[in-house]
Formats: C-alpha cells, sequence, structure tokens
C-alpha cells in the first residue's frame, strides 16, 4: 500500500550566512534547508548549514538513506553545508543531486569544487556514499515516480535561481527561496504556486528595507502575503530570514501579515507540517 504521508520539516531558515546567537534562539540561525518527506520518498531542498543536523539525525535512525536533493542555486548559504553533510562519508547510502549548470561549469564539478584544497581538507573523491548528479533546469517536471513530481520556475535573483514544486497523491508545497519580486514575471510566479497548500516564500527583508535593497535578489513578508493571496495559496511559510533580524522582529512580522493573510507563519527551525 502507497505511504500518502506528506510531510514538511525546516532545519534551517535563515539567509546570507548562519547566526546562532541569544537572539535567533526562538527562530534558529542556520541557512536553508528543508526536509520533505512524500511517502517513501526523501527530498531536500538546498543544503545550507541546516542540512549538517538533518544528517545527524538522518544517521541516528540507522537505517539505509536515499535521498533527492535539489539545490535552487549555489551561492554558498545553499551549498555551505555539504562537506559537514556526514551521510556522505559512509557507505551503502545513496543521494542525487539536482540543480543547474553555470556558464560552462557542470553541475556535478560546482559541487564537488567545494571540497578542494586549501579551502577543505576532504576531496568528493573520499566520500563514500553513492552520488549521482542531474542537471535541471527552468520549467522543467520532473516525474520522482507515478505519484511524485517536482516541477521548475526561473527566479529572478543574482546568477539566477529555481523555485521548485512539489506535488504528491493531490498535495503540493512551493519552495521560492531566492527571489526579487517583479510585475513582469507576477502572473507567471502566480500560475506556478496556484492553489498550493504550502507556499515557502523569500521574506528576506521589508518593505521599507527594500526600498534601500533593491537589486540584491530578495523579496519581502508584504509581497509574500500579496502573492498568496492572489494565488490562492493554503499556507504562507516567511522563509529565508535577514541574518540580523532578532526573534521578537520576527514575531511582529509575523503578527502583522497574520493580519492580512491569517494561515501565515514565520518559518522556524524544527517546526513540521503535515499534509
Amino acid at each position: 500500500m502507497l505511504n500518502n504521508d506528506f510531510s514538511i520539516l525546516f532545519w534551517g531558515v535563515r539567509g546570507s550566512t548562519p547566526s546562532p546567537n541569544k537572539n535567533t534562539i526562538q527562530f534558529g540561525g542556520n541557512t536553508p534547508c528543508v526536509q520533505i518527506q512524500a511517502g517513501k520518498h526523501l527530498l531536500i531542498l538546498d543544503a545550507g548549514t541546516g542540512i549538517c543536523q538533518l544528517g545527524k539525525s538522518l544517521i541516528e535512525q540507522k537505517e539505509q538513506i536515499k535521498a533527492h536533493i535539489f539545490i535552487s542555486h549555489v551561492h554558498w548559504d545553499h551549498i555551505q553545508g555539504i562537506p559537514f553533510f556526514l551521510p556522505l562519508y559512509e557507505k551503502n547510502h545513496q543521494f542525487i543531486f539536482y540543480g543547474e549548470k553555470k556558464d560552462n561549469t557542470p553541475f556535478s564539478q560546482i559541487i564537488k569544487n567545494i571540497m578542494t584544497p586549501p579551502y577543505f581538507p576532504i576531496t568528493w573523491d573520499e566520500i563514500k556514499a553513492d552520488c549521482t548528479f542531474y542537471e535541471i533546469y527552468q520549467d522543467k517536471t520532473l516525474h520522482l515516480d507515478d505519484h511524485l513530481t517536482v516541477k521548475t520556475l526561473r527566479l529572478n535573483h543574482p546568477d539566477d535561481a529555481l523555485g521548485f514544486r512539489i506535488e504528491f497523491e493531490g498535495k503540493s508545497c512551493c519552495y521560492i527561496s531566492d527571489i526579487e519580486h517583479q510585475k513582469t514575471t507576477e502572473s507567471q510566479l502566480i500560475q506556478f504556486i496556484k492553489n498550493t497548500d504550502i507556499l515557502i516564500y523569500d521574506a528576506n527583508f521589508t518593505e521599507e528595507e527594500y526600498i534601500h535593497k533593491k537589486g540584491w535578489g530578495h523579496s519581502t513578508w508584504q509581497n509574500g502575503v500579496k502573492i498568496a493571496k492572489k494565488a490562492y495559496v493554503k499556507k504562507l511559510i516567511l522563509f529565508h530570514h535577514d541574518p540580523y533580524r532578532y526573534d521578537e522582529e520576527l514575531e511582529s512580522i509575523e503578527t502583522q501579515a497574520k493580519k492580512i493573510y491569517p494561515n501565515t507563519f514565520a518559518a522556524k527551525e524544527g517546526m513540521h507540517l503535515f499534509l
């Protein structure tokens, strides 16, 4: 019988740089990593520092691991946890990495280049897990099996990024981690996320901050609320928090957002959603 469970667990919710300190304890200080369990399939969205604790958790289960790891883009905050993802150093585990090539550099080489001296003492050749790489691009639909698909969307971000829509057994989650909102592409985004159960959206800035930070590649919680309403999103998760945003500020943003769109939450490490 098919396991119809669909759950989302947040391991890293900050953008740019890890920010562990007394003012970020409530929401967490790790950079992006989201775990999705779709039936028997484990998906990992991005590999920021949050993937380090995810790796430890997976090893503690003492089971063979097979996971699909989707990298939205290769800025440091989305890949910096890879060298510290402990299951890579154990045999019998299987990981399939998905991401884009850049210029003439294959995606697989970009990831392997993370682990090269003098920047890191362990090379990719020392990885023991079975790892394969698939290059993906915008407007692609991947069928991981008859019940699970992953769709991609080009996002407006420096050096480009991809958004993902995961669909499983009539349920869906959209991951729009790094995007600078544009009127010219708004309709395309709305169509991509329309009627989704969960929208994880880049809320790095407030509207007041964004005035001075146009071109930085990030959006606002206010735009997230606007887009969620237009697309009939069932639940909005504000994500990619500014690393210098204190817990009390995020609580205030969540409260303000709820007044406009009640089913809105600011992402927290350890937040576990079930569809």
